[in-house]
């Protein structure tokens, strides 16, 4: 079985990946949804721990019967 795999580079990495490609004539690949998402969370104010209660939430909750 083969399973997909999204790399996951530093900001460092990503400016020197793109600089390498602009020098060389080329462009880092980036799939369009990404590319659309890009800077959608800029301004929001969410941290870890919102995020760690959002998948309490999800994940833990267990409703009233």
């Amino acid at each position: 079985m083969q399973t997909k795999r999204t790399p996951r580079l530093d900001d460092d990495l990503s400016r020197q990946a793109k600089q390498h490609a602009k020098q060389a004539g080329r462009t880092v690949p980036l799939a369009p949804k990404v590319a659309e998402l890009m800077g959608a969370l800029e301004n929001a104010r969410v941290d870890e721990a919102d995020y760690d209660a959002y998948l309490e939430k999800k994940y833990l909750y267990a409703p009233p019967r």
